[in-house]
């Protein structure tokens, strides 16, 4: 075996305790309670959800299956908030927390949409078109907005619109702050993208037919859209069953 220069050692011994340095406060903050449950809770509610749609067929009429795939494959029934609030922080580190102690450092890879594939397709055309094409529309869009408000500011202004709704959010974290504030609406009543995955390019128009799906089942007539942007935006949009 080749010796290795002495130097080149010294910096692997550095770096290795290093390594066992961040291991060391990994588990301190593992250990550490997190004051505030509600992610935790939500993500396990949002597996429940779509577990059971899954198996009540509320899905049926709006996914094309794949080869021998039957349903999501991130969906885990079995979830508890308990088992998710023993999550390590994905982002807080003490450099981090330092800098920033205003942030309350929640998320966690299991209250977080997990990274998956998928693919969606809708139709979306003018009242004109529909009629010359001899296309019978389900829905309308009714409102849009988009916000940089953390207190889902473009779901108040879409909703300001709206009588009646339920709530389909791929980033169904980012409005669990204004849950007190829209407790009278149901929110992703079959789980969202911290279950079901939020697929980049594909999430807008899965949320779309997933939030139609569910107004016509509910012979409900509004429907809320909320979704983030880039940039730390958020936009909401209802559309009206017809």
């Amino acid at each position: 075996m080749r010796q290795q220069p002495a130097g080149a050692a010294l910096r692997r011994t550095r770096r290795h305790r290093r390594r066992l340095r961040g291991r060391h406060r990994l588990r301190h903050r593992i250990d550490e309670p997190r004051p505030d449950r509600q992610p935790d809770e939500f993500a396990a509610e949002s597996h429940q959800r779509a577990a059971r749609a899954w198996k009540d067929g509320l899905f049926n009429t709006e996914v094309s299956y794949v080869n021998d795939l039957r349903t999501d494959e991130t969906i885990r029934p079995v979830t508890t908030a308990q088992g998710l609030a023993a999550l390590r922080l994905a982002f807080r580190t003490d450099h981090w927390a330092k800098r920033h102690p205003d942030l309350d450092w929640k998320v966690t890879a299991g209250n977080s949409s997990p990274v998956n594939d998928g693919a969606a397709a809708l139709l979306v055309t003018s009242e004109e078109a529909a009629a010359r094409l001899g296309l019978k529309p389900r829905a309308r869009v009714q409102s849009f907005a988009v916000t940089v408000d953390r207190q889902c500011g473009s779901s108040q202004q879409a909703l300001h619109f709206a009588a009646q709704g339920v709530i389909a959010g791929a980033y169904e974290v980012a409005i669990a702050s204004g849950i007190e504030s829209m407790s009278r609406v149901p929110i992703g009543s079959q789980g969202g993208a911290i279950a079901i995955g939020h697929p980049l390019g594909a999430s807008g128009a899965r949320l779309a037919t997933t939030l139609l799906n569910v107004l016509e089942q509910r012979q409900g007539r509004y429907g809320l859209q909320v979704m983030c942007e880039a940039g730390g935006l958020a936009n909401a949009t209802i559309i009206e069953r017809i």
